[in-house]
């Protein structure tokens, strides 16, 4: 998912101090070990590198709006010079590790990887050029590569946490805002439900509410491919098992292959796994065509009230997967409780106006108008006989139906 402005200018932050301190350290170590004396251009490198970071944060304190930035390109360049200064290993390890966590927090994975395996493979046949050969020796050798490797891979998952967490977060507050009660309930449900179709790659997505005041179940269905969008369906309660799977308190995934089931899940509440997961009925599969699928329990008013359905996605649905799902709804769960309660009390409120119009109209004109029409008829007969009298009637009735208009 590409990121907003605001959360791509807080991950060039987090590099940014993230350079300050991994290179401040680097000088440390360095003249820690060296005492500044064997090392004199590492050291003028290391000062210099510094200061340059350091007026980048400063800088980017001072005026709030401005974008400054370090390319990403310089830190490799620098890397690469540094390393050509042949300064120790272990100093060497910290702009290592600040240029993985920026290449991981940039959505860079393969570079990161790369430079990681590079760097381990790297530090090896450095340490072995510099050793004569032993068992003890090699080793030595296989252990500084296996900390090099997983220092970096740790750096690295750091770095891709970071903005994984961003990323969430933003899809997060898109989803959000899509449930507008000025949208319309089916439109906000609808544009909801693509969202989670592009975001775990599905074929299908569907909400399914059971409202127990009506004995009905609504059912929103969006697909890939279509092109119409389509209102909810209003079923029998008979069809709960189809779309509700009457497992609420299960969160599953459930997979069809090769003529077997198999799934796995848990319960919401406690988290604990369900060793015997009950497959979903037969008539969910045919339904929806599924190969395999998602199953979340949503909530209204603390008490579980429908299912959110994700059918045969391009990737096999991991445990991460369901978890992500199990937290996208329990975000949406509440503003989307919200839009139901506001389109209830919408339809309560025209349901009362139009009572009151009825009453207005039963008690007021429409007792007029019929005893204008029994007068017409008393008229009608008495014309022939008193078309005097019959006139001035006439009159009186003009006048009646000009105040009542």
């Amino acid at each position: 998912m590409a990121l907003e402005s605001a959360e791509r200018l807080y991950l060039e932050r987090q590099v940014t101090l993230a350079r300050v301190v991994l290179v401040a350290l680097a000088l440390v170590a360095l003249l820690e070990m060296s005492g500044g004396l064997q090392q004199p251009g590492s050291v003028l490198f290391l000062a210099v590198y510094l200061l340059v970071a350091l007026a980048v944060v400063l800088y980017q304190r001072v005026v709030n709006e401005a974008h400054l930035q370090v390319p990403l390109g310089a830190d490799v360049v620098a890397l690469a010079f540094f390393l050509i200064l042949n300064p120790p290993a272990s100093v060497a390890w910290f702009l290592f590790l600040f240029v993985v966590f920026a290449l991981a927090t940039r959505g860079n994975i393969r570079a990161m990887l790369a430079l990681v395996s590079a760097a381990a493979i790297g530090v090896v046949l450095r340490v072995a050029a510099s050793e004569t050969f032993s068992w003890w020796g090699l080793w030595h050798w296989l252990s500084i590569g296996l900390g090099t490797l997983i220092s970096g891979l740790a750096m690295g998952f750091l770095g891709a946490r970071e903005r994984s967490h961003l990323e969430r977060r933003q899809f997060l507050e898109k989803t959000t805002q899509l449930l507008q009660f000025d949208r319309g309930l089916t439109e906000s449900i609808r544009q909801t439900l693509g969202e989670l179709l592009l975001e775990f790659r599905c074929e299908q997505a569907c909400l399914a509410i059971r409202d127990d005041e009506l004995e009905r179940i609504f059912v929103w269905k969006v697909r890939a491919a279509e092109t119409e969008p389509s209102g909810p369906e209003t079923l029998s309660p008979s069809r709960s098992d189809t779309f509700l799977t009457d497992a609420f308190e299960v969160s599953m995934c459930w997979e069809y292959k090769d003529g077997k089931n198999t799934g796995f899940g848990w319960d919401r509440r406690t988290g604990h796994r369900v060793r015997s997961l009950l497959a979903p009925p037969n008539s969910t599969r045919e339904e929806f065509g599924a190969r395999s699928l998602l199953a979340v329990t949503i909530d209204a008013g603390g008490h579980p009230t429908g299912r959110v359905l994700l059918v045969n996605p391009e990737n096999r649905f991991k445990a991460a997967d369901l978890r992500w799902l199990e937290q996208i709804v329990r975000h949406i769960a509440l503003p989307m409780e919200n839009v139901f309660r506001l389109r209830h009390l919408r339809a309560r409120a025209v349901e009362s106006e139009r009572s009151r119009i009825s009453r207005d109209l039963h008690d007021g004109i429409l007792q007029t108008m019929l005893s204008l029409n029994i007068q017409l008829d008393v008229l009608q007969r008495k014309f022939p006989w008193a078309p005097e009298e019959a006139g001035k009637e006439l009159g009186t009735l003009q006048s009646t139906i000009k105040q009542e208009s």
